[in-house]
């Protein structure tokens, strides 16, 4: 198949279209012969490259502890509590990899580090289509080669 870049974004966008979803719903179970002429017409539109912030992931608690903290509210033995009522007594991320007790202060401050440091990215522009879907089912015209007139054998 040699299509340009916009008649194979036509042909991606026209699959996806509403009117020819759900085709295969009133098909019967078999192997069925397709040869089919379809015209797609319409408009396709590609808007400009942009940028966009990309917010890296922190866990909730990491903020609301640098939170807390600097409130002036942050009282580890109170904290240990509040979380062992919320997890059930699971307190992975209160100490380190040796099983001692991390500095939630720290701690935190790292998390919020972390949203500092979003990192922009350029993406592509939104494509979206107003395309219409047919089948023509109109006699095509072929041009075939001209056939020798046969030669008597004898």
């Amino acid at each position: 198949m040699d299509l340009t870049t916009l008649e194979r974004a036509a042909v991606e966008k026209a699959a996806t279209n509403k009117a020819v979803k759900g085709g295969t719903k009133g098909l019967t179970a078999g192997t069925h012969g397709v040869d089919l002429l379809v015209r797609i017409n319409g408009t396709i539109t590609k808007g400009e490259e942009y940028s966009q912030v990309i917010w890296p992931s922190v866990p909730i608690l990491d903020v609301l502890i640098r939170m807390l903290d600097t409130a002036g509210c942050v009282q580890r033995a109170a904290f240990e509590a509040a979380v062992e009522a919320v997890l059930g007594g699971a307190k992975p991320f209160l100490t380190d990899e040796a099983g001692k007790p991390v500095n939630l202060k720290e701690w935190a401050t790292e998390a919020v580090e972390r949203l500092a440091d979003a990192g922009e990215t350029v993406c592509t522009g939104k494509t979206t289509a107003s395309l219409s879907v047919e089948a023509v089912r109109e006699p095509v015209a072929v041009e075939a080669e001209p056939v020798a007139e046969p030669v008597a054998m004898g």
